[in-house]
Parts: C-alpha cells; sequence; structure tokens
C-alpha cells in the first residue's frame, strides 16, 4: 500500500507544480501507475471469479491480504485522475487502464452480506468441535441456509446431516416405543413433521412414530379418565357441583384422546354424574336468562316504553313457566291502564290549543316592533367594542376599549347589560391579563437570553441563548420590545467573536508546538511519532476552530503517517513470525498466522511457509483427531457402555481409521475396534439378541427331552417315556436313533447294576444334557446383571463339570456355545482359541448314533471325544484372566498423544535450526521432540530434538528440518485415577 500512496503523492504533486516534469520522470511515474492499477485489477478478477463460484467467504479472505484490496481502490481512484490523463496526454502518453470498481463495489455488497452471517458461522464452527447432537447442528445449518440462499454448500451439507439424523431417528423411535416414552415420542414426532426437512423423512417412520404416540398418549388418557370417574362420582354423591365441573372440565380435554368407543366402561360409570351437571347447567342458565328478562322489563318500564315492546318483554319472562314478582306485576298493570287514559286524552287537547293561538297573534306583533329597534342599537355597539379590542389586542395599549365600556354603562345601560356586550368586556378581561403575561413572559426570555449568552456565556450555552432570542421575537409585538432583541443580539455576538479568537490563539500555539517536535522527533522511535500523530489527531478534531486554521494540520498528519510507516515497516517481519509462534497449539490460527505472512511476503520463506501449509495442514488436523480420540479413550470404561454408546464408539473408531489411516495409530486402535464389534455383535440391526441362536441348542430334543439311564457296563439307554419299576427290576423301553420314535428294544435292568441315577424313592432319569439345559438357561436369564463374559464360562464351567453327559453331545454342545460366546466377545473367542482348535481337529465324527447303545461306532467315538475333553483347559481358570482384561478396557491408553510444543525456523545467521515456542511446558523437560509430516503414502513420526533445562536442540535428520513445520513431543499419560481428579476439578 505505501508504493501506491507514493504513486498518487507524486503525481499529485506534480499536478499542483507550476513547472512540468520531465518526459522520462513521467514515463516512469506513468509505468508504475498502469502496473499498479493493472495488479489491483487482477486481484480484483480473482475475488470476482470466487464470487462468481459462490465462495463469498473467500472472496472476502483474499481482498483482506495485506495490502488490504479495497484500500487500494480508495488510493488509486483518486479524484485528479482525469486531470493527470488529460496532462500525459500532452506527453503522448497512452492513458492508463480503469480500475475496475464494479468488482470493488460487488466486494463492498459482499461484505454488507456476510457480517450477518459471522456470528452463525461461528456458532455453527463451535457447535462442530464440540460435537454437539445432529439436531442442534441441522437447526444452525437451516438458519444458514435462509440467511445465505446464494451459497449452495448449506444445503449439501444439509443434505448430509439429515440424512444421518433420520437414521438416529429410526433408533430413537425404537428407543422410546420399548421404554413407553411419550414424553420422547412426542418430540420426535414434532421433529419428524417439521416442514423445513429438505430430505424428508420415510412416511413409514412418520406413520410408526405418530401412531405410538397417539396409541400410548390414549392408553395414559384412559388411565387418568379413570381416576376422573371415581372423583366425579364422588362429587355427584356429595354434591359437590365446583369439584364436578373442574373434573368434568379436565374429561372433557382427554375425551378426544383417549379416543373412547361408544360402548366403553367409562361411560356408562361416569354417565350419571355428567347427566347431572347437563341438568344442573340448564337450570342455571334457565335463572339467568330471567334475571335478564326481568331487568329488561324494569328498565323499559323506566324508560316509557309503548306497549307493544312492554307486552313483548312480558312474554320473554314467563315464557319457562315462571311468573313475575308482586312489585313488577303491578308496575306492569298500572303502566299499561295509564297509556290506554291517554290515548283517549289526547284528542281533547288539540280543539283547546287551536283556541288560544288566536289570541296571542295580536300581542306578538307589538313585541316585535320594540324588539327590532333595541336590536339595531345592540348590533352598532357590539361592532364598536369588538373593533376596539382586535386593536388593543395588537398593540398592547387596552384603556381606549375600557373607556368605551364605561362610556356604554352610562349612556345606555340596557345595550350594556346585553349578553353580547358582556360577553366582549369579560373577553376585553382576560386579554388584559393575557398581555400581562405575555410582557412577563418576553420579559423572562430576554433574561434567560442575556444570561446564557451574556453574563454566564459559553459554547455550550450560546445556542440555548441564539434560540431563545428566536423566541423571543415571536412573542414581540412592540416597536420596543423589538429594539430589545436587536441590542441584546448585538452583545451576544460580540461575546461569541471574543470566544472565537480565544479557542482559535489557543490552537495556533499547540500548532506550531507540533511542528517543533516533528522536527526534533527520532525517525527511528514508533512511540513518539505515534504520539506525535495522535496530537495532530487530536488537533484536527479539535472542535470550533477557524477553517483557515483547521485546513493547516492534515498536512501535518499526512507526514506522520509516513514516518510512522516507514518505522513500522522494520518491525513487522518480527511481529509476523511472533504471530505465528502465538498461534502455537491452534492450528486455524496457526494457518492463518502462516497464510498472512507467506502472502504478504514473496521470500524463501514465505514460499516455505505456504508450502509446509499446503502439504501438511491435513496432518496437523489428523494429529488433533488422534489426540481427541485416545484422550476420550482413555477417560472411558469401555466395560460399562450402553449398546447405543458402544455402536457409537465403534463407529467413530472405524471413521477414525478410515480418514487418517496413513497414520501409525490407526493400527493401535484395531484391538479396540475388534472388541466393540464383538460387543456390538450382540444385538442384530432388527434388535434380534445374539444369545437367542442358543435356544435352538438347548431346546434341541435330544438335550432337553430325553430320560436316561447308565448301567455299570457303560451303556447308556435313552428314552421318553421313565421306565417301569417292576420289583428289582426296571423295564426300559429305550430309543434306537436320532429320530426319538423308533423303540430298539426293551431291557430289564436289575436296579443293583444302575449306576445313573441312583435309585431312591424319588428318582429323576433326566438325561444330563436335559439337566444342564435347564440349568444353562437359568444362567442366561441373568446375563445382564452378570455380563457376557462371566456368564457364559459359568455355563462352560456347568458343562465340563457335567461328567454324566455323553462325551460326544459334550463336545458339540461346547463348539456351539462358544461360537456364539466367541462371536459376542473378544475375550471369549482370544481364551478359547484353543478349545476351538482342539474341536476342529479332532476329526470326530458327530454324526455317530450315540443313542443306540449296541452301536459300536459311537462306542469309538465316545472315547476319541474323551481323548478331546482331557486335552481342554478347565474354563474357569478364565475367570482369573477375565479381571485382567476388563481392567485393560478401563481407560486404556492406546497410543501416544503429542502435544504441540513449538515449530521450526532456520537462523541463517548463526547457521542453526531453531525452535520457537510460546511457553515450555514442565512435562516437556527432557523430552525427545517430533516432527510429524507426509512422506509417500503414510505420516512419518520423526525425532528432530530434545529439550533440556528449558532449551531446546533440534538435530534430526534434514529431510525433517523444515520451516514453517510445528514440533511435537509425547504427552505423558495420566493414570486412571488423576483422570478421574482432573475431571472432579473441573
Amino acid at each position: 500500500m505505501r508504493e501506491q500512496q507514493s504513486i498518487i503523492e507524486e503525481i499529485q504533486s506534480i499536478l499542483s507544480s507550476d513547472i512540468d516534469a520531465q518526459q522520462e520522470e513521467l514515463e516512469s511515474l506513468e509505468g508504475r501507475f498502469v502496473r499498479a492499477v493493472e495488479e489491483t485489477n487482477e486481484r480484483l478478477r480473482e475475488c470476482e471469479n470466487l464470487l462468481h463460484q459462490g465462495l463469498r467467504t473467500e472472496a472476502l479472505g483474499k481482498c483482506e491480504i495485506a495490502p488490504n484490496l479495497l484500500d487500494i481502490v480508495a488510493i488509486l481512484d483518486f479524484p485528479g485522475r482525469e486531470v493527470w490523463v488529460d496532462y500525459i496526454s500532452q506527453f503522448d502518453l497512452p492513458a492508463p487502464p480503469e480500475l475496475q470498481l464494479d468488482i470493488a463495489a460487488d466486494l463492498n455488497e459482499a461484505y454488507s452480506e456476510e457480517q450477518p452471517l459471522n456470528g452463525l458461522m461461528r456458532l455453527n464452527r463451535l457447535h462442530a468441535l464440540a460435537r454437539s447432537p445432529l439436531k442442534t447442528r441441522i437447526g444452525i445449518l437451516r438458519r444458514l441456509a435462509e440467511a445465505d440462499q446464494a451459497n449452495p454448500i448449506w444445503e449439501d451439507d444439509l443434505h448430509v446431516f439429515e440424512r444421518a439424523r433420520q437414521n438416529q431417528l429410526k433408533d430413537e423411535a425404537n428407543t422410546a416405543v420399548k421404554q413407553l416414552d411419550s414424553k420422547q415420542l412426542a418430540q420426535l414426532e414434532q421433529e419428524l413433521l417439521d416442514p423445513n426437512w429438505l430430505e424428508r423423512p420415510p412416511k413409514k417412520l412418520i406413520s410408526k412414530v405418530s401412531a405410538a404416540h397417539a396409541q400410548l398418549r390414549a392408553k395414559e388418557a384412559r388411565k387418568e379418565m379413570t381416576t376422573i370417574e371415581e372423583g366425579l362420582t364422588t362429587a355427584f354423591s356429595d354434591f359437590n357441583l365446583q369439584t364436578a365441573r373442574s373434573l368434568r372440565q379436565r374429561w372433557n380435554a382427554l375425551v378426544p384422546i383417549a379416543n373412547l368407543s361408544d360402548d366403553d366402561q367409562l361411560w356408562e360409570l361416569a354417565g350419571p354424574a355428567l347427566e347431572w351437571l347437563d341438568r344442573e347447567d340448564q337450570q342455571e342458565q334457565e335463572e339467568r336468562d330471567y334475571q335478564t328478562a326481568l331487568s329488561q322489563l324494569e328498565q323499559a318500564l323506566d324508560s316509557e316504553l309503548p306497549k307493544e315492546e312492554l307486552e313483548r318483554l312480558y312474554y320473554q319472562a314467563v315464557k319457562n313457566d315462571r311468573a313475575l314478582p308482586d312489585v313488577l306485576h303491578r308496575r306492569l298493570s298500572e303502566r299499561l291502564e295509564y297509556q290506554e287514559l291517554a290515548a283517549q286524552r289526547k284528542g281533547r287537547l288539540i280543539i283547546s290549543c287551536v283556541a288560544m293561538g288566536v289570541l296571542l297573534i295580536g300581542a306578538g306583533i307589538t313585541y316585535l316592533i320594540v324588539r327590532q329597534i333595541h336590536n339595531k342599537e345592540l348590533a352598532t355597539s357590539v361592532a364598536a367594542a369588538t373593533e376596539l379590542l382586535e386593536s388593543a389586542r395588537e398593540t398592547g395599549n387596552f384603556k381606549e376599549v375600557s373607556n368605551y365600556f364605561e362610556q356604554l354603562e352610562s349612556e345606555n345601560q340596557r345595550v350594556a347589560e346585553s349578553t353580547d356586550i358582556k360577553k366582549l368586556e369579560a373577553e376585553m378581561k382576560l386579554a388584559i391579563e393575557a398581555e400581562s403575561g405575555r410582557q412577563v413572559k418576553f420579559q423572562n426570555i430576554l433574561d434567560d437570553a442575556r444570561a446564557q449568552g451574556v453574563l454566564n456565556a459559553s459554547w455550550e450555552n450560546m445556542p440555548a441563548a441564539l434560540k431563545r432570542l428566536d423566541e423571543a421575537k415571536e412573542v414581540a409585538i412592540t416597536d420596543a420590545e423589538y429594539g430589545q432583541i436587536l441590542e441584546l443580539t448585538r452583545k451576544v455576538n460580540e461575546k461569541q467573536s471574543g470566544m472565537q479568537e480565544e479557542v482559535d490563539s489557543r490552537f495556533r500555539a499547540d500548532l506550531d508546538n507540533l511542528k517543533s517536535s516533528m522536527a526534533d522527533a527520532d525517525q527511528e522511535n514508533l512511540t513518539q511519532l505515534q504520539n506525535l500523530l495522535k496530537q495532530a489527531n487530536e488537533l484536527n478534531d479539535r472542535p470550533r476552530v477557524s477553517a483557515e486554521y483547521a485546513v493547516l494540520v492534515p498536512p501535518l498528519i499526512n507526514s506522520l503517517n509516513s514516518m510512522v510507516t516507514t518505522t513500522l515497516e522494520k518491525q513487522r517481519e518480527n511481529r509476523a513470525l511472533s504471530q505465528i509462534t502465538d498461534a502455537i497449539g491452534d492450528r486455524n490460527r496457526y494457518k492463518s498466522a502462516l497464510e498472512k505472512y507467506s502472502h504478504a511476503r514473496q521470500t524463501a520463506r514465505g514460499k516455505a511457509l505456504q508450502q509446509v501449509l499446503e502439504d501438511e495442514f491435513t496432518v496437523w488436523v489428523g494429529v488433533n483427531a488422534w489426540n481427541q480420540f485416545i484422550d476420550r479413550s482413555t477417560r472411558t470404561d469401555f466395560g460399562t457402555l450402553s449398546a447405543d454408546e458402544s455402536k457409537a464408539w465403534e463407529s467413530e473408531a472405524r471413521k477414525v481409521q478410515e480418514e487418517y489411516k496413513s497414520f501409525p495409530a490407526a493400527e493401535s486402535i484395531q484391538p479396540l475396534v475388534d472388541m466393540l464389534h464383538s460387543v456390538n455383535s450382540r444385538i442384530s440391526e432388527s434388535g434380534e439378541q445374539l444369545q437367542n441362536q442358543l435356544n435352538n441348542v438347548f431346546n434341541n430334543e435330544t438335550v432337553a427331552n430325553l430320560l436316561m439311564i447308565r448301567t455299570i457296563d457303560g451303556k447308556r439307554y435313552y428314552c421318553k417315556e421313565p421306565p417301569r419299576s417292576s420289583g428289582s427290576v426296571l423295564v426300559v423301553n429305550y430309543l434306537e436313533g436320532f429320530d426319538l420314535v423308533k423303540i430298539g428294544g426293551v431291557e430289564r435292568i436289575e436296579k443293583e447294576n444302575i449306576e445313573y441315577p441312583p435309585q431312591s424313592e424319588k428318582v429323576n432319569y433326566a438325561a444330563p444334557q436335559a439337566v444342564f439345559s435347564s440349568s444353562a438357561q437359568d444362567l442366561m436369564t441373568d446375563l445382564d446383571r452378570k455380563g457376557w463374559e462371566t456368564t457364559f464360562i459359568e455355563i462352560l464351567v456347568l458343562l465340563f463339570d457335567n461328567t454324566e453327559m455323553e462325551p460326544v453331545l459334550k463336545l458339540q454342545l461346547i463348539e456351539s456355545i462358544l461360537k456364539v460366546a466367541s462371536q459376542g466377545s473378544l475375550f471369549i473367542k482370544q481364551e478359547f482359541t484353543s478349545h476351538m482348535d482342539l474341536i476342529a481337529n479332532s476329526n470326530l465324527d458327530f454324526t455317530v448314533n450315540w443313542i443306540d447303545p449296541e452301536n459300536i461306532h459311537s462306542n469309538l467315538a465316545r472315547k476319541k471325544a474323551i481323548r478331546v475333553l482331557d486335552r481342554m483347559e478347565h474354563p474357569k481358570t478364565a475367570l482369573k484372566s477375565l479381571e485382567a482384561y476388563k481392567a485393560k478396557w478401563k481407560n486404556p491408553v492406546l497410543a501416544n498423544q503429542y502435544e504441540w510444543y513449538g515449530w521450526m525456523i532456520e537462523d541463517k545467521a548463526e547457521d542453526k535450526w531453531v525452535c520457537k515456542t510460546k511457553t515450555v511446558p514442565d512435562e516437556s523437560e527432557n523430552k525427545n521432540l517430533f516432527a510429524i509430516y507426509p512422506k509417500s503414502e503414510t505420516v512419518q513420526i520423526v525425532k528432530v530434538g530434545e529439550v533440556h533445562k528449558g532449551k531446546v536442540t533440534l538435530s534430526g535428520p534434514s529431510s525433517a528440518l523444515q520451516e514453517g513445520r510445528p514440533v511435537f513431543y509425547v504427552k505423558d499419560a495420566m493414570k486412571s485415577d488423576q483422570k478421574t481428579r482432573q475431571l472432579e476439578s473441573n
């Protein structure tokens, strides 16, 4: 901006000079002016392109890059431009290009449009950083889209956010329906019916929520109506009309919500009370109508209305078989009789009036003649008195009109006593009083003007004094009064001139002092120069200075501005670097500081900083995202998450992995993803619980419904009906195959040869697997309380400890249980991998018919199964490992967090690299420093130095040293109890 200002000042200097400039000087100056205009137009066109693309914020940002584009336009568009063009044409120089002021106007308009959006955009960024709920963020985006309709980006974001929100709404609706949460359903229905959706919610979802809400409201309303019915019945029994009406009001409000059918029992129960209330209402209304009719009839009697109206009001009052009060009935009868007699007298009165009229005509003629003479005298006197009164009002002298009224009083008393004369005489007295008040008011105004404009004259009082003089002119009516105003005005003007001379004298002295200080000023002392500039601006703003002196200050201000600009230029480099350092820890501020530096300085350093910004900003975003994720995980007990929280964590972990997969930390959180995925597998998208897959296993006919007898020779007899006891013998109809239908034969077994079940009075012949199935299902009912891993380990312990069960079947059950348990638990999957491997590698034929006690193949398979079982570790040992597993996922430290320490810059004078930082954190002492930057398809984390006694030494590989690159250290991982205390203190 300094260059452009210098060009304009040189042009204006040439135009104001009496001597023409040299041709070479003009050509050089015009060339500089043309280049400045072309560069400005180029920047204007770049901003215009961004505006046409709808990127208003980016256009304004480019406009504000130093030097400010609109400030340059204002400088180059100087008032003498046309004169300059004419001047250089005399030297055969072409006219400079025109500034594209239309684009500058568009930018000004864009500023006015952008300003109202700043608050909303700031609010949007804050909620994005805070990860606010989608519902909140959608509301802000809708306000932005409404306020900035020309920008399509808001609607694009809204489409994405609304689709995500609708997925949430489905889950929230399902939860609300299951929990019978009518308040939540009402909020969801209101949100779904909002007309502002761009992505219309599915009609099926709206119908589901609306129907569920209506059904739940109806259920709650009917429940409340049941309570109200009891209260209504009680109030009816006690004839408590006030309570009953209050309850009926609430009843009527609930009727449309409950949607009761006509034959609902509540109508029958509440019917008597409601009918009683209706009768009471009707009776009270009839009483009110009766009282109103009586009141109207009484008013009609007072107003002497005609007979027809009285009869109408009478019938209105007695229509419900109610009699009139005796007094009112008597008044009505008398009034009707009186009206009848009055009608008869009216005829006789008309005849008498005609006769009397003839006698009065003669007397009236004489009276009129006398009256005419008196009126003529009166009119003459009134006219004279009126004229004298008006004259007195104009002059303020009432002596002549007063004498006239005294003369009338003595010469023509009859006229003097007339109403018109008396009225004029009264007006005269009022006018005399008004004149006296006017004179007092005039004198008060003059006194006030004299006090403010002469006696207590000041710049503050002077406008009021002049205003009072104007008011005095409006009140004055005599020449003497106008003379007083002129004299006082002269004195006020003299006072004001003296005050002006005093102001100008003080101003000239201060101006001379400023010029002297400028001559002695130190050109390198910015504070001194700024103080002088401040003094100059204060002189320029000083009020009431004469124009001939005030115009001397602006040239001094321009000169001081030039001095300050020159001094500031020397400090900009250090200040710009300090701004970058101050932005450490805030990547957006750091980005802005780098951009500001690189755009303002097309130097090697400026280009290096711009290159770092372009190549590595996404890395800084990734570091922040990983830090936030790792930090949140260290403050989370993953063993206590709800189903929704667990799904949210898995989704977030996968998102971070996908977006920042080039970071080394991506592999560190894979175990967390696997653990969360297994937990989230326990409930399917449709809400089906994973453990329900075992229902078919536990309820299988061969497991849950068989009876068994095992003899001392190891044979197992399975049957569906209990064996029949015959003395010391049991008669068993045993099964032959898995169809559980065909009887293999009848075996008579001596009771003393039976090992299972023990023979007693009450023998339970249930097969061991049936006993296990029942116990396992009992354990499953307590799964939510005990937890997934504990429950399944206890089931496996129960299964392993069941020594009477068929070994082949036991292995089948172990395999089935572990498949389900492992799918829902990473711990079980890892802990029982060897068990699943033993079963998979056993080559055991699970189809062998172990139900047939004589099957040779089953005996061989049974022995093989026993060997496999003997090689398996008992599941109870897993309980010990489970505690360590749970502790592992309570506030886990998944990876390092990298804290921003400073940034690199090369000190070419000292030929070394230094790290600039705002502060030196205590925890960074004796820590290694790292650079994090992209290389090929990955992100490198390379050691570049260390901190020792608060001092930094950078000594990393040359590829890691780059001006503008941030420097990090590994943040200390807090222990769980430290985190808890810190959270509580916050």
